[in-house]
């Protein structure tokens, strides 16, 4: 599976806020990180209360959502995006959009445009059944999000995983280890440059994209194309320990 995944390599996952600044731009910004090499996207959907997210990422959703971003038209710029590219997508977001929308209707929608994954942060594993059945019916990776936990509790998570594992909160190379124990799966984290922990399989861009597109403006696309080649190469030139010195 890892190999499917990321062929055998480090895997890139950029995260974008959609509707930051504009449609426009993250459309271009799909675009840029394809031709950048990107494994995955990771497309978040502003919501109005957006616990446990950084502060750039909350200005971003907030200022989506000051342009009165929908989900329809978050659906609409899938479509456009997928008569340019098929690079892997995964939709992150809160629960209530999708229960606000439909969460049939919801996910058939995402499954028509080749959505790959739902990531679902404020769902607990427990409550996850129902999503998981309409994710299942459509073809979509629902994944699973591990937090430091009591062993017992993340081999009942990974078990039950599909797609990657999501690790969040503070994540050491102990987390890694355990998590690896229980399963075959990917397992990711957010990008920490030289302190990311050892043994994952890819990592998450969780604020970069949104900072380099505040910082640079217009110019953001040039920026973070170069920025997201330069992270791959730091990642898969070297050996692992090699490749986080020089990140």
């Amino acid at each position: 599976m890892k190999d499917k995944l990321f062929g055998g390599e480090t895997g890139v996952i950029p995260f974008l806020t959609l509707g930051y600044p504009n449609l426009q731009m993250s459309e271009e910004l799909v675009y840029v990180l394809d031709q950048a090499g990107a494994d995955l996207v990771m497309l978040g959907i502003p919501f109005s209360d957006p616990a446990g997210e950084s502060p750039v990422l909350r200005l971003a959703g907030e200022t989506a959502l000051k342009n009165r971003l929908t989900t329809d038209h978050i659906f609409d710029l899938l479509a456009r995006v997928r008569r340019r590219t098929d690079i892997p997508l995964a939709l992150r977001c809160y629960a209530n959009i999708v229960f606000a929308y439909g969460a049939q209707r919801f996910v058939e929608k995402a499954a028509r445009q080749n959505v790959s994954a739902l990531i679902l942060p404020d769902v607990p594993f427990e409550e996850q059944a129902e999503f998981k059945d309409v994710c299942a019916k459509c073809g979509i990776q629902l994944i699973s999000i591990v937090a430091p936990a009591p062993e017992d509790r993340i081999k009942r998570i990974v078990r039950d995983s599909q797609g990657f594992i999501y690790l969040l909160g503070p994540v050491t190379e102990e987390l890694v280890s355990t998590v690896g124990k229980f399963t075959a799966l990917p397992i990711v984290a957010s990008y920490l440059g030289a302190t990311t922990p050892t043994g994952v399989d890819g990592i998450v861009l969780e604020s970069e994209i949104v900072e380099l597109v505040l910082e640079h403006g217009p110019r953001a696309p040039g920026v973070i194309l170069d920025y997201v080649k330069d992270v791959i190469a730091a990642t898969r030139s070297f050996p692992p320990e090699e490749a986080k010195r020089r990140a």
